[in-house]
């Protein structure tokens, strides 16, 4: 009996070893090295910052976290420049394309030189498997490069779902997936996969190094899909600022519904202003119960933006029903409008293009200009900053409203 539960025992650690290396093959081609060029142009080197994986080999396409690229310049004005390493070592420049800062999400586009051509094969792609099918758990495995290292795979288990974390405006996690996976710094923006080597989440955060935290496949499907169709993100949202209410504030409004969404804000201008005030004790989206304000959001987001919906919600001593619609929570941030919007920069040109126009009709007139000096590119650049800090500001602002 002992002899055969030994061989039973190694059969078993036989199959899993086997498994693991399946997996291993299916996605490491897929997962590359988030680097970035630090020192002079005559004397860098390139630092591994994270990790990430190909989307589309065809067009280049890399998913990895946004602040993995924090920090990032357009001109390498700290003389950095971002670069892709391959599965199999050779290295090219890249650009961020698409940057998710409220989700820790960015989309990131290889630049072909004469060490890569695009398309890349087939193979240097990996799939997605929806979030919404997965259990507690479920074997997961993760795969990225810690540490400096190149490509270390740790494997475990889904232990939460639905996690939610704070952390500092604008990023938001909420129902992200939790596993036991061992997770180091340097596995951020690498995936999370499942024993087939589809991706299930991205691997943003790990906590105290006990476990890692994952954005779910669900929203990187989203994104991915609108950034494919509109080459932009598509976020829904009513426009409240909102908490979850606690026992406390049940007793406080004598509404026994054991937790809900307590409006504090509401957006001017925004669907909820037309129904929803401060104080609104919100129950259900469409008629499934609003515990917190992470279910809100994630019944919200379940739909497309413009979609309408059935609110339910407690003021004054009566339960009250509205229809409301959602607008994009988000802007346009197409390739060179990362930080700064299209609309912004037209603005910005135009006035200093006004305030040349003004001064040269002033010289005609008058033989003087009325400001001795010209707008000169510093000028510019100094407009275009100002409206840099006020785009910033505002996707931070509209990152705390659901």
């Amino acid at each position: 009996m002992g002899d055969m539960f030994k061989i039973l025992l190694f059969l078993f650690c036989v199959c899993n070893v086997v498994a693991d290396n399946e997996v291993f093959e299916r996605i490491k081609n897929g997962t590359v090295v988030i680097k970035r060029m630090m020192g002079s142009e005559s004397r860098h080197f390139f630092k591994n910052v994270g990790s990430g994986f190909i989307v589309d080999p065809k067009k280049g396409y890399v998913m990895t976290c946004a602040h993995v690229l924090a920090g990032w310049q357009e001109r390498d004005k700290d003389n950095r420049t971002l670069a892709i390493g391959l599965f199999d070592g050779r290295t090219v420049k890249a650009k961020p394309v698409l940057m998710y800062y409220n989700r820790d999400i960015a989309i990131v586009q290889i630049i072909p030189n004469q060490y890569v051509k695009l398309p890349l094969p087939d193979d240097y792609s990996v799939s997605f498997r929806h979030s919404s099918d997965l259990g507690m758990g479920e074997n997961v495995f993760v795969l990225g490069n810690p540490m400096g290292m190149q490509r270390i795979m740790t494997s475990g288990i889904i232990s939460s779902l639905g996690k939610r974390v704070m952390m500092p405006a604008p990023t938001l996690y909420e129902n992200m997936i939790q596993t036991d996976a061992i997770v180091l710094g340097g596995n951020s923006g690498g995936g999370l996969f499942d024993s087939s080597g589809s991706v299930i989440g991205l691997v943003v955060i790990s906590v105290k190094e006990k476990y890692g935290l994952a954005v779910p496949s669900a929203l990187l499907m989203q994104v991915w899909d609108n950034f494919v169709n509109r080459r932009s993100i598509q976020a829904p949202m009513i426009g409240i600022a909102a908490r979850s209410s606690s026992k406390k504030d049940d007793k406080r409004i004598n509404y026994q519904s054991h937790l809900g969404v307590i409006v504090n804000k509401v957006l001017r201008g925004s669907p909820a202003a037309k129904v929803l005030k401060a104080g609104d004790y919100i129950v259900s989206l469409n008629g499934e119960r609003t515990y917190a304000t992470s279910t809100l959001r994630a019944l919200l987001h379940q739909e497309k933006v413009g979609s309408e919906h059935q609110i339910t919600y407690f003021r004054k001593g009566k339960i009250k029903t509205s229809k409301i619609k959602t607008v994009n929570s988000y802007f346009d941030l197409r390739q060179e409008d990362i930080v700064i919007s299209k609309q912004d920069t037209k603005m910005a040109k135009r006035k200093i293009k006004r305030k040349n126009m003004q001064m040269e009709i002033f010289k005609n007139l008058y033989g003087v200009p009325k400001i001795k000096r010209s707008i000169t590119k510093k000028d510019r650049k100094n407009k275009v900053t100002k409206y840099q800090k006020k785009y910033r500001k505002t996707l931070m602002k509209m990152g705390n409203y659901i």
